[in-house]
Protein backbone atom coordinates (compact mmCIF):
# COMPACT_ATOMS: atom_id res chain seq x y z
CA UNK A 1 0.00 0.00 0.00
CA UNK A 2 1.71 3.19 -1.27
CA UNK A 3 1.39 6.86 0.83
CA UNK A 4 2.69 9.72 0.71
CA UNK A 5 5.67 10.66 3.51
CA UNK A 6 3.50 13.01 5.06
CA UNK A 7 0.59 10.18 5.70
CA UNK A 8 2.97 7.48 6.44
CA UNK A 9 4.17 9.69 9.29
CA UNK A 10 3.36 7.83 12.68
CA UNK A 11 2.13 9.84 15.79
CA UNK A 12 1.67 8.27 18.54
CA UNK A 13 5.36 7.85 19.52
CA UNK A 14 5.76 11.68 19.63
CA UNK A 15 2.32 12.12 21.53
CA UNK A 16 3.79 9.82 23.91
CA UNK A 17 7.58 12.07 24.23
CA UNK A 18 5.49 15.25 24.84
CA UNK A 19 3.43 14.02 27.24
CA UNK A 20 6.58 12.98 28.85
CA UNK A 21 7.93 16.71 28.84
CA UNK A 22 4.20 17.82 29.90
CA UNK A 23 5.07 15.62 33.29
CA UNK A 24 8.16 17.09 33.33
CA UNK A 25 7.33 20.74 32.76
CA UNK A 26 4.35 19.83 35.58
CA UNK A 27 7.02 18.84 38.31
CA UNK A 28 9.50 21.17 37.56
CA UNK A 29 6.99 24.11 37.23
CA UNK A 30 4.12 23.75 39.01
CA UNK A 31 5.00 21.52 42.18
CA UNK A 32 3.46 18.57 40.77
CA UNK A 33 4.48 15.71 43.19
CA UNK A 34 7.10 13.16 41.43
CA UNK A 35 5.06 9.76 41.90
CA UNK A 36 7.93 7.73 39.63
CA UNK A 37 10.99 8.63 41.14
CA UNK A 38 14.04 8.57 38.63
CA UNK A 39 11.61 7.80 35.85
CA UNK A 40 13.98 9.29 32.98
CA UNK A 41 12.39 8.25 29.29
CA UNK A 42 14.58 11.43 27.68
CA UNK A 43 17.85 8.43 26.15
CA UNK A 44 14.35 6.57 25.18
CA UNK A 45 13.06 9.09 23.19
CA UNK A 46 16.51 9.68 21.55
CA UNK A 47 17.44 6.40 20.42
CA UNK A 48 13.99 5.00 19.88
CA UNK A 49 12.63 8.29 18.60
CA UNK A 50 15.31 8.43 15.90
CA UNK A 51 15.28 4.96 14.93
CA UNK A 52 11.45 4.61 14.98
CA UNK A 53 10.98 8.40 13.19
CA UNK A 54 13.85 9.75 11.34
CA UNK A 55 15.20 13.09 10.36
CA UNK A 56 11.07 14.23 10.15
CA UNK A 57 11.74 18.06 11.77
CA UNK A 58 9.29 17.05 14.38
CA UNK A 59 11.54 14.93 16.23
CA UNK A 60 13.39 17.57 16.94
CA UNK A 61 10.89 19.62 18.70
CA UNK A 62 11.06 17.54 22.22
CA UNK A 63 14.90 18.44 22.52
CA UNK A 64 14.44 22.17 22.09
CA UNK A 65 11.63 21.74 24.04
CA UNK A 66 13.27 19.96 26.68
CA UNK A 67 16.74 22.70 27.41
CA UNK A 68 13.90 25.54 27.13
CA UNK A 69 12.34 23.87 30.34
CA UNK A 70 15.35 22.85 31.99
CA UNK A 71 16.41 26.79 31.09
CA UNK A 72 13.20 27.77 33.03
CA UNK A 73 11.57 26.13 35.27
CA UNK A 74 15.01 24.10 36.46
CA UNK A 75 17.14 26.72 36.11
CA UNK A 76 19.53 24.56 34.67
CA UNK A 77 23.69 25.88 33.91
CA UNK A 78 24.27 25.15 30.19
CA UNK A 79 28.01 24.84 31.53
CA UNK A 80 27.10 21.81 33.43
CA UNK A 81 24.85 19.89 31.81
CA UNK A 82 26.14 20.75 28.30
CA UNK A 83 27.56 17.27 27.94
CA UNK A 84 24.25 15.29 28.58
CA UNK A 85 22.77 17.09 25.87
CA UNK A 86 25.99 16.31 23.47
CA UNK A 87 24.85 12.60 24.95
CA UNK A 88 21.45 12.96 23.73
CA UNK A 89 22.32 14.20 20.32
CA UNK A 90 24.97 11.74 19.55
CA UNK A 91 22.44 9.06 20.77
CA UNK A 92 19.99 10.81 18.50
CA UNK A 93 22.33 10.14 15.80
CA UNK A 94 22.71 6.69 16.29
CA UNK A 95 19.29 6.22 16.03
CA UNK A 96 18.39 7.90 13.11
CA UNK A 97 21.54 6.11 11.06
CA UNK A 98 20.03 2.57 12.29
CA UNK A 99 16.55 3.33 10.87
CA UNK A 100 15.42 0.55 9.06
CA UNK A 101 18.06 -1.63 10.30
CA UNK A 102 16.37 -2.80 13.58
CA UNK A 103 13.73 -5.09 15.00
CA UNK A 104 11.71 -4.23 18.20
CA UNK A 105 14.12 -5.72 20.33
CA UNK A 106 17.08 -4.24 18.69
CA UNK A 107 15.50 -0.94 19.36
CA UNK A 108 14.59 -1.17 22.77
CA UNK A 109 18.13 -2.81 23.61
CA UNK A 110 19.98 -0.09 21.76
CA UNK A 111 17.98 2.37 24.26
CA UNK A 112 18.64 0.30 27.45
CA UNK A 113 22.77 0.05 25.89
CA UNK A 114 22.57 4.07 25.53
CA UNK A 115 21.11 4.48 29.22
CA UNK A 116 24.30 2.51 30.39
CA UNK A 117 26.71 4.44 28.22
CA UNK A 118 25.37 7.56 29.67
CA UNK A 119 25.39 6.54 33.38
CA UNK A 120 28.96 5.52 33.02
CA UNK A 121 29.86 9.24 30.80
CA UNK A 122 27.56 11.12 33.57
CA UNK A 123 28.98 9.24 36.86
CA UNK A 124 33.26 9.80 35.11
CA UNK A 125 32.14 13.49 34.58
CA UNK A 126 31.34 14.04 38.00
CA UNK A 127 34.21 11.63 39.58
CA UNK A 128 36.15 14.06 37.53
CA UNK A 129 34.82 17.38 38.52
CA UNK A 130 33.22 16.44 41.84
CA UNK A 131 35.46 17.81 44.83
CA UNK A 132 33.74 14.45 46.28
CA UNK A 133 36.13 11.73 44.93
CA UNK A 134 38.95 10.88 45.02
CA UNK A 135 40.81 10.86 41.05
CA UNK A 136 41.62 7.69 41.52
CA UNK A 137 40.45 3.92 40.11
CA UNK A 138 38.84 3.89 43.56
CA UNK A 139 37.17 7.14 43.45
CA UNK A 140 36.13 6.30 39.86
CA UNK A 141 34.68 3.12 41.19
CA UNK A 142 32.72 5.16 43.67
CA UNK A 143 31.30 7.63 41.55
CA UNK A 144 29.55 4.60 39.43
CA UNK A 145 28.33 2.60 42.00
CA UNK A 146 28.00 4.41 45.59
CA UNK A 147 27.91 7.74 44.84
CA UNK A 148 27.86 10.95 46.65
CA UNK A 149 27.30 9.65 50.19
CA UNK A 150 25.25 12.31 50.49
CA UNK A 151 22.27 11.55 48.54
CA UNK A 152 20.29 8.68 48.49
CA UNK A 153 19.34 6.87 46.47
CA UNK A 154 23.18 5.33 45.90
CA UNK A 155 23.82 5.56 42.48
CA UNK A 156 23.75 1.79 41.37
CA UNK A 157 19.88 2.38 42.55
CA UNK A 158 19.79 5.43 40.65
CA UNK A 159 21.46 3.58 37.67
CA UNK A 160 19.15 0.59 37.92
CA UNK A 161 15.73 2.54 37.85
CA UNK A 162 16.44 4.55 35.42
CA UNK A 163 17.89 2.51 32.92
CA UNK A 164 14.78 -0.03 33.73
CA UNK A 165 12.63 3.42 32.78
CA UNK A 166 14.74 4.26 29.18
CA UNK A 167 13.90 0.88 28.43
CA UNK A 168 10.31 0.68 29.33
CA UNK A 169 9.89 3.48 27.62
CA UNK A 170 11.20 2.87 24.79
CA UNK A 171 9.20 -0.40 24.08
CA UNK A 172 6.26 1.90 24.76
CA UNK A 173 7.13 3.65 21.94
CA UNK A 174 7.84 0.61 19.78
CA UNK A 175 3.94 -0.76 20.58
CA UNK A 176 2.30 2.64 20.22
CA UNK A 177 4.37 2.87 16.49
CA UNK A 178 3.27 -0.19 15.34
CA UNK A 179 0.20 -0.30 17.11
CA UNK A 180 -0.66 2.66 14.97
CA UNK A 181 1.25 1.65 12.01
CA UNK A 182 -1.30 -1.72 11.84
CA UNK A 183 -3.91 0.21 12.55
CA UNK A 184 -3.10 2.47 9.21
CA UNK A 185 -1.83 -0.20 7.48
CA UNK A 186 1.27 0.76 7.31
CA UNK A 187 4.67 -0.83 7.72
CA UNK A 188 4.92 -2.68 11.72
CA UNK A 189 8.75 -2.59 12.43
CA UNK A 190 9.46 -6.10 12.88
CA UNK A 191 10.23 -7.82 15.92
CA UNK A 192 12.86 -9.71 15.82
CA UNK A 193 16.25 -10.60 14.01
CA UNK A 194 14.92 -13.17 11.98
CA UNK A 195 11.63 -10.83 10.82
CA UNK A 196 13.99 -7.97 10.14
CA UNK A 197 15.54 -9.94 7.60
CA UNK A 198 12.81 -11.34 5.83
CA UNK A 199 10.74 -8.15 6.18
Amino acid sequence: MSSSPRSSFVWLPVGLALAALVWRVAKLGFGVPDVLPNFSPWLAIAFAGGALLGRNPVVWVWPSLLVLSDLVWARSDIREVWSIYVVFAVVAFFGIQLRGKLSAFGVVGGTVLSAIAFYVISSSQAWLFSSVYDKSLAGWFQAITVGDPAFQPQAWVFAMRSVASEGLFALLLVIAYNGEAYWRHLKCLPLGKRSLATA
